[in-house]
């Protein structure tokens, strides 16, 4: 059975004359209960407000671990990272020898060290945007609070 809950006002866009309401949610009410919280909060190259909405939901069990691991497939296409796993590759191949099968290779070294491998790279590679994406932040709000008229700033 679907009712409205009732309804709050949520401004996602402000002016010099006042604010308006361009966006509706509409939720069932199991799910307007689990509301644990509402707020809008400045979102970049937009006029409008972001609106995020907190929910709490009851977990059976809490996972401990680090959790399952997945391949990032943009690294596979990086020639940098191309370069190191073909390095990489001779090392281990040349370690075979110390195993009494392909299997055992497989598992026990190549396998480890290939996630190993994957992990550090994409990590490097996360730090490294984060990076990036920071100092674009960095520009564009040094380029707002200048204080010169925009056509000198340009």
């Amino acid at each position: 059975m679907w009712t409205q809950p009732t309804a709050r006002r949520a401004y996602t866009h402000y002016s010099v004359t006042g604010a308006t309401r361009i966006d509706r949610f509409y939720v069932t009410p199991t799910l307007h209960q689990k509301k644990v919280a509402a707020e809008t909060v400045v979102a970049s190259f937009t006029d409008d407000h972001a609106v995020i909405l907190k929910l709490g939901v009851a977990a059976s069990h809490s996972w401990r671990g680090k959790g399952f691991w997945k391949l990032h497939a943009v690294l596979i296409h990086d020639p940098v990272y191309t370069t190191t796993l073909s390095r990489e590759w001779k090392r281990w191949k040349h370690q075979q020898r110390y195993f009494p099968d392909t299997t055992l290779w497989w598992c026990r070294l190549v396998k480890r060290k290939l996630k190993q491998l994957y992990m550090r790279e994409g990590a490097e590679k996360r730090r490294e945007a984060r990076i990036m994406e920071n100092h674009y932040y960095e520009c564009i709000y040094a380029f707002l609070q200048d204080t010169k008229p925009p056509m000198k700033i340009l």
